[in-house]
């Protein structure tokens, strides 16, 4: 029998993992690993180019893996697992949680395709950088009482940075969008773990945002090779951000009501991100978790 081949595509700037996902990739069982890695490109530009591979390459191989270069499988039967998940469940794409350090728990990641199911038109811009992979039919993997992904674990400082920026951009312009969860989980990490690396992403955060600097921060600022965005880096790596939240927003702790409402103005927004927030985070992981299943979605152990 023919050994199946799966095509990794990782997009890298300056995540300090990639060594660590290599040798990881690398280690996989019972499949044939191709392993690309997109470098030097803008987030936007990158993730064209990851679209163009996979639609070129597809029919050369049976699965394909977006792997981001801060991700790390767990072990060397991770691929094995995830890909008999799918089968399984006879899904044509498959996106699981991974665990997350800027959390200290689990968001949504990594996705896997069975090919050739690429679509050869997409709409790719900052905000939808993966959009069209939602696109393919496909199931989520909400939760997982197992590891199979570690995300952002020893970062460098711009990464830290980077992970909170890239979250609060997305969240300043929309007071429903998906990333004001991850920013609760953020915050509320931070409130009980005051990690330098997480205070940086928190401050990343807040000045994607618009609560760090009176200057307006543009997407371009994602880009690791941006003097603005090493600048931005530089100055968080000196802000004391206990005495910040204390001293310009009278507060003891972060708080995502205190910012989302300063933002839009809208306390009906701020009650439907909460009741989405126990929904997703309480309830459905509860649920999930007695019953000792994958997923409600999946509906199968």
């Amino acid at each position: 029998m023919r050994t199946p081949k799966v095509l990794v595509i990782s997009t890298f700037s300056d995540e300090s993992q990639i060594n660590d996902q290599k040798k990881i990739v690398a280690s996989q069982k019972n499949y044939e690993i191709e392993h690309i890695i997109i470098e030097g490109l803008s987030k936007v530009d990158s993730q064209k180019e990851f679209h163009n591979l996979a639609y070129k390459l597809q029919n050369n191989f049976q699965y394909i893996i977006k792997l981001d270069a801060d991700m790390v499988p767990s072990n060397n039967n991770t691929f094995e697992k995830i890909i008999d998940i799918l089968e399984k469940n006879s899904a044509i794409r498959l996106t699981i949680p991974v665990f997350d350090f800027f959390t200290n728990d689990f968001i949504m990641g990594m996705h896997i395709i069975k090919s050739p199911n690429i679509p050869k038109k997409y709409y790719i811009d900052e905000t939808n950088t993966d959009g069209w992979i939602g696109l393919i039919p496909g199931k989520s993997l909400f939760f997982t009482n197992e590891i199979h992904i570690y995300h952002g674990f020893n970062p460098s400082i711009q990464q830290s940075v980077r992970f909170g920026l890239h979250r609060g951009l997305k969240s300043s312009k929309d007071p429903n969008n998906g990333q004001w969860l991850t920013l609760i989980q953020l915050f509320n990490n931070w409130n009980t773990n005051s990690q330098k690396e997480i205070g940086y992403s928190v401050l990343g955060a807040l000045a994607g945002l618009g609560f760090l600097k009176n200057e307006d921060i543009s997407w371009d600022f994602l880009d690791s090779k941006s003097e603005r965005f090493l600048e931005l880096c530089d100055e968080i790596k000196v802000t004391d951000l206990n005495y910040l939240i204390k001293d310009r927003f009278n507060r003891k702790k972060l708080s995502i009501n205190y910012f989302h409402f300063n933002k839009f103005q809208s306390s009906l927004t701020i009650l439907y991100l909460w009741l989405r927030y126990f929904y997703n985070f309480k309830f459905i992981k509860f649920f999930m978790y007695s019953k000792n299943t994958y997923s409600r979605i999946l509906g199968k152990k």
